[in-house]
């Protein structure tokens, strides 16, 4: 029989007075939503998305960035770099694209030649003698 584990009881008083103190270091360490502890590289550039955008405006090509970063932190492709800011500026609109893409591609619709033949067959008898 396996041994129980006693419960553990925690003093509320001093409890509640350090996880105040926790809280409030909160407070005065991050902003409310900041990226904290860890995560991938993706998660890590994109806290720096706006730098990014920035010198990507000012002419720096992905490339350039990427072995910036490959040099000081961590090894990134241009590829990911890319990625990241094609995920960024991605608008509902554009989502639908294969769709439309797809719907260009198709077969245009034939003309249909109506012969008389083509009307008699598809003209039903409702009753003995009455065609539609």
């Amino acid at each position: 029989m396996p041994k129980e584990l006693p419960k553990r009881s925690f003093d509320i008083a001093i409890e509640s007075q350090r996880i105040g103190q926790s809280l409030d270091q909160l407070k005065a360490s991050q902003q409310p939503g900041e990226a904290s502890g860890k995560g991938n590289k993706t998660q890590v550039l994109q806290t720096q998305i706006t730098e990014i955008e920035a010198l990507v405006s000012a002419g720096y090509s992905v490339r350039q960035i990427a072995a910036a970063i490959s040099n000081d932190v961590f090894g990134i492709l241009p590829k990911s770099i890319t990625q990241l800011l094609n995920r960024r500026h991605s608008h509902p609109s554009t989502r639908g694209k294969a769709s439309i893409q797809r719907s260009k591609t198709m077969r245009p619709i034939q003309p249909v030649t109506v012969t008389p033949v083509a009307v008699a067959k598809s003209k039903q008898v409702t009753e003995i003698g009455d065609v539609e």
